[in-house]
């Protein structure tokens, strides 16, 4: 009788540990326009950010954590990578353009509630944090440069410095 119960907890657990197609898709949200970010978050991004360069930062921003959900632990390296170069790119623009005065970290933080909504999204981000565990992560002023940025973000500074 105990061998039925535990079978049977196993199997309640195993169905339920949020691998199926449906679970992922409730996961990650709907993005009906395929640019890698959520509907809800670039709409909270586009109410939000008034600026063109602070709301193509967000969504460069958006697009990492979105990443997060969609690969926790495989590419959490690389995913750290990213948000230190989107850090890189926030400090550079608050040295270099008046209206972009926003502490980098506060805007992350505002990213992370706008992904990070659900429990379920909460865990993928711990898992992806515990497979950062132990490591050194970040960047220094040499790092603070416009090619932190990506290509959208430059397009509209180049457009800005004429």
């Amino acid at each position: 009788m105990k061998n039925i119960i535990l079978a049977l907890f196993l199997l309640l657990a195993l169905t339920n540990c949020g691998g199926n197609k449906e679970d992922l898709k409730a996961l990650l949200g709907t993005d009906a326009n395929h640019d890698g970010v959520r509907d809800d978050v670039k709409e909270k991004i586009d109410q939000k950010y008034k600026t063109k360069l602070l709301r193509a930062y967000m969504m460069d921003a958006a697009k990492v954590y979105q990443k997060i959900l969609r690969e926790p632990t495989s590419k959490a390296v690389e995913t750290q990578k990213e948000i230190s170069r989107i850090i890189s790119c926030k400090l550079y623009l608050m040295d270099k353009d008046s209206y972009v005065k926003e502490h980098p970290l506060e805007l992350l933080n505002n990213i992370e509630n706008y992904t990070l909504n659900t429990k379920e999204r909460m865990k993928k981000y711990l898992d992806y944090d515990q497979a950062l565990s132990g490591g050194s992560y970040g960047s220094g002023p040499s790092d603070w440069t416009e090619e932190a940025c990506s290509e959208d973000v430059r397009k509209i500074l180049r457009g800005i410095k004429k």
